[in-house]
């Protein structure tokens, strides 16, 4: 297994990114963000962290939708790393570089409030591989 990746973003094969190896934050600026929407709670990926007055374009739930939009040209979209490999073929990921760093990553698991025992195993093993993996 690869280790993960960092945050990255999500544009069109032709984009004015696309050809860049790494994206500096910086360029970002002025860029339209197709962003998620969900149910109350629901962790989604928006504009990247610290940036002054994003602008947020179509705000859609499911990430095929986003990443339709993104084929589109109407938007880039925050994508975590770890997702990088999953973009189609007509959307190009990039690391994104930030002086400024990210914010700190974080892991969740949703389980019902007495899981059972194959959903602890499987919260046991995630947390166990992203430990092995990201080492504080």
């Amino acid at each position: 297994m690869q280790v993960p990746r960092g945050p990255g973003i999500a544009v069109a094969a032709d984009h004015r990114l696309a050809g860049h190896d790494v994206v500096d934050v910086a360029e970002l600026a002025g860029e339209t963000r197709v962003v998620g929407t969900g149910p109350a709670g629901e962790p989604q990926f928006g504009p990247w962290p610290g940036l002054e007055r994003p602008r947020t374009g179509p705000e859609v739930r499911h990430w095929a939708t986003r990443f339709g939009l993104v084929a589109a040209g109407l938007g880039i979209t925050l994508v975590p790393g770890l997702a990088a490999d999953s973009v189609p073929h007509d959307v190009r990921w990039l690391p994104v570089h930030d002086p400024a760093g990210v914010p700190d990553r974080s892991l969740r698991v949703v389980t019902a409030p007495s899981p059972s025992g194959a959903a602890a195993a499987l919260v046991r093993t995630v947390h166990a591989e992203a430990a092995r993996l990201l080492p504080r």
